[in-house]
Protein backbone atom coordinates (compact mmCIF):
# COMPACT_ATOMS: atom_id res chain seq x y z
CA UNK A 1 0.00 0.00 0.00
CA UNK A 2 2.91 2.19 0.64
CA UNK A 3 3.00 3.33 -3.75
CA UNK A 4 -0.28 3.00 -4.36
CA UNK A 5 -2.67 5.64 -5.94
CA UNK A 6 -5.22 5.96 -2.97
CA UNK A 7 -7.64 8.64 -2.75
CA UNK A 8 -10.28 8.97 -0.32
CA UNK A 9 -13.80 7.13 -1.80
CA UNK A 10 -11.53 4.53 -3.47
CA UNK A 11 -12.66 0.73 -2.27
CA UNK A 12 -11.31 -2.60 -2.32
CA UNK A 13 -13.41 -5.65 -4.04
CA UNK A 14 -12.54 -8.21 -1.83
CA UNK A 15 -12.60 -12.28 -2.65
CA UNK A 16 -14.57 -13.57 0.59
CA UNK A 17 -15.96 -16.83 -0.78
CA UNK A 18 -12.72 -19.09 -0.67
CA UNK A 19 -14.11 -22.94 -0.52
CA UNK A 20 -17.83 -22.03 -0.73
CA UNK A 21 -18.18 -24.03 -3.76
CA UNK A 22 -21.66 -23.65 -3.54
CA UNK A 23 -21.65 -19.58 -4.24
CA UNK A 24 -21.62 -17.91 -7.93
CA UNK A 25 -18.52 -15.97 -8.03
CA UNK A 26 -20.55 -12.69 -7.89
CA UNK A 27 -21.58 -13.75 -4.25
CA UNK A 28 -18.09 -14.14 -3.45
CA UNK A 29 -16.99 -10.77 -4.21
CA UNK A 30 -17.66 -8.01 -1.54
CA UNK A 31 -17.03 -4.09 -1.63
CA UNK A 32 -15.37 -2.72 1.21
CA UNK A 33 -14.01 1.23 1.85
CA UNK A 34 -10.96 2.05 2.51
CA UNK A 35 -11.06 3.44 5.94
CA UNK A 36 -7.58 4.77 6.47
CA UNK A 37 -3.94 3.88 4.88
CA UNK A 38 -0.65 4.45 6.85
CA UNK A 39 1.64 4.15 4.12
CA UNK A 40 4.66 4.07 5.85
CA UNK A 41 3.48 1.12 7.99
CA UNK A 42 2.12 -0.64 4.85
CA UNK A 43 -1.35 -0.78 6.31
CA UNK A 44 -4.68 0.02 5.09
CA UNK A 45 -7.88 -0.69 7.13
CA UNK A 46 -11.25 -0.89 6.11
CA UNK A 47 -14.54 -1.21 8.37
CA UNK A 48 -16.37 -4.58 7.94
CA UNK A 49 -20.15 -4.15 9.06
CA UNK A 50 -21.61 -7.52 9.76
CA UNK A 51 -25.56 -8.26 9.20
CA UNK A 52 -26.56 -11.81 9.23
CA UNK A 53 -24.12 -14.47 7.97
CA UNK A 54 -23.96 -13.78 4.17
CA UNK A 55 -20.38 -14.80 2.48
CA UNK A 56 -18.84 -11.44 3.61
CA UNK A 57 -19.81 -11.88 7.36
CA UNK A 58 -18.49 -15.50 7.49
CA UNK A 59 -15.55 -13.73 6.27
CA UNK A 60 -14.94 -10.99 8.70
CA UNK A 61 -15.77 -13.13 11.15
CA UNK A 62 -13.44 -16.12 10.54
CA UNK A 63 -10.34 -13.57 9.26
CA UNK A 64 -7.40 -13.35 11.72
CA UNK A 65 -4.08 -12.27 11.52
CA UNK A 66 -1.89 -13.60 8.70
CA UNK A 67 -4.41 -14.72 6.65
CA UNK A 68 -3.99 -14.00 2.82
CA UNK A 69 -6.56 -11.39 1.39
CA UNK A 70 -7.35 -11.52 -2.55
CA UNK A 71 -8.58 -8.34 -3.54
CA UNK A 72 -8.46 -5.78 -6.49
CA UNK A 73 -8.16 -2.29 -6.18
CA UNK A 74 -11.25 0.18 -7.00
CA UNK A 75 -11.05 3.63 -7.95
CA UNK A 76 -14.28 4.91 -7.06
CA UNK A 77 -15.74 7.98 -8.58
CA UNK A 78 -17.47 8.83 -4.83
CA UNK A 79 -14.74 11.59 -4.13
CA UNK A 80 -15.02 14.69 -2.06
CA UNK A 81 -14.78 18.27 -3.55
CA UNK A 82 -13.20 20.81 -0.35
CA UNK A 83 -14.57 23.89 -2.51
CA UNK A 84 -17.67 23.97 -0.46
CA UNK A 85 -18.10 26.00 2.68
CA UNK A 86 -20.66 23.75 3.96
CA UNK A 87 -21.08 19.46 3.86
CA UNK A 88 -24.11 17.54 4.29
CA UNK A 89 -23.37 13.60 4.79
CA UNK A 90 -26.39 11.27 4.50
CA UNK A 91 -25.66 8.05 4.53
CA UNK A 92 -26.21 4.23 6.96
CA UNK A 93 -23.66 2.39 8.62
CA UNK A 94 -22.10 0.58 5.65
CA UNK A 95 -20.94 4.22 4.15
CA UNK A 96 -19.20 5.73 7.66
CA UNK A 97 -15.45 4.97 7.16
CA UNK A 98 -15.82 6.94 4.07
CA UNK A 99 -17.75 9.67 5.38
CA UNK A 100 -15.06 9.35 8.22
CA UNK A 101 -12.20 9.68 5.93
CA UNK A 102 -14.08 12.66 3.96
CA UNK A 103 -14.04 14.36 7.29
CA UNK A 104 -10.22 13.97 7.88
CA UNK A 105 -9.95 16.20 4.89
CA UNK A 106 -12.31 18.81 5.55
CA UNK A 107 -10.52 20.09 8.90
CA UNK A 108 -11.58 24.03 8.80
CA UNK A 109 -15.64 23.04 7.27
CA UNK A 110 -18.83 22.64 9.16
CA UNK A 111 -19.91 19.37 8.36
CA UNK A 112 -23.75 18.34 9.14
CA UNK A 113 -24.00 14.56 8.99
CA UNK A 114 -26.91 12.81 8.99
CA UNK A 115 -25.89 9.03 9.76
CA UNK A 116 -28.22 6.11 10.83
CA UNK A 117 -28.44 2.79 11.41
CA UNK A 118 -31.57 1.05 13.09
CA UNK A 119 -29.36 -0.06 16.26
CA UNK A 120 -27.49 2.08 18.37
CA UNK A 121 -24.86 -0.43 19.09
CA UNK A 122 -23.97 -0.60 15.39
CA UNK A 123 -22.32 2.63 15.32
CA UNK A 124 -18.68 3.06 16.13
CA UNK A 125 -16.17 5.37 16.13
CA UNK A 126 -13.52 6.83 13.92
CA UNK A 127 -9.80 4.96 13.08
CA UNK A 128 -8.60 7.34 16.20
CA UNK A 129 -11.51 6.32 18.78
CA UNK A 130 -13.41 9.63 18.50
CA UNK A 131 -16.76 10.00 17.12
CA UNK A 132 -17.00 13.42 15.37
CA UNK A 133 -20.42 12.81 13.99
CA UNK A 134 -23.96 12.45 15.85
CA UNK A 135 -25.29 8.98 14.84
CA UNK A 136 -29.09 8.79 14.43
CA UNK A 137 -31.01 5.59 15.15
CA UNK A 138 -33.88 5.47 12.24
CA UNK A 139 -35.44 2.32 10.26
CA UNK A 140 -34.10 1.19 7.40
CA UNK A 141 -34.45 3.47 4.26
CA UNK A 142 -35.90 6.60 6.33
CA UNK A 143 -36.85 8.64 3.80
CA UNK A 144 -39.29 10.45 5.87
CA UNK A 145 -36.99 11.32 8.55
CA UNK A 146 -34.09 11.91 6.87
CA UNK A 147 -36.51 14.74 4.66
CA UNK A 148 -37.54 16.32 8.45
CA UNK A 149 -33.68 16.98 9.50
CA UNK A 150 -32.85 18.33 5.43
CA UNK A 151 -36.08 20.59 6.00
CA UNK A 152 -35.07 22.17 9.33
CA UNK A 153 -30.93 22.05 8.28
CA UNK A 154 -31.52 24.24 5.54
CA UNK A 155 -31.80 27.21 7.32
CA UNK A 156 -28.13 26.48 8.96
CA UNK A 157 -26.07 26.31 5.58
CA UNK A 158 -24.07 28.62 3.60
CA UNK A 159 -25.10 29.08 -0.39
CA UNK A 160 -22.19 27.05 -1.31
CA UNK A 161 -23.39 23.71 0.20
CA UNK A 162 -22.54 20.07 -0.97
CA UNK A 163 -24.46 16.93 -0.16
CA UNK A 164 -22.73 13.27 -0.08
CA UNK A 165 -25.35 10.39 -0.20
CA UNK A 166 -23.58 7.23 0.33
CA UNK A 167 -23.63 4.13 1.87
CA UNK A 168 -27.49 1.66 0.65
CA UNK A 169 -28.99 4.90 -1.20
CA UNK A 170 -32.46 3.57 -1.67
Amino acid sequence: FKYIGYTPGDFLRVFVGKGQTELSIKDKIRSYSVWHIDREKCELDMAVTIHGNGPGAQWAISCKEGDITYFLWHKGKFKIDTSADDYVFIGDLSALSTLYEFNRMLTAKKIYPIIYSQDKEDFFGDIDGKEPFKFNCLPHNPFAEIRIKLKFLKLKLKHNTYVYVAGDSR
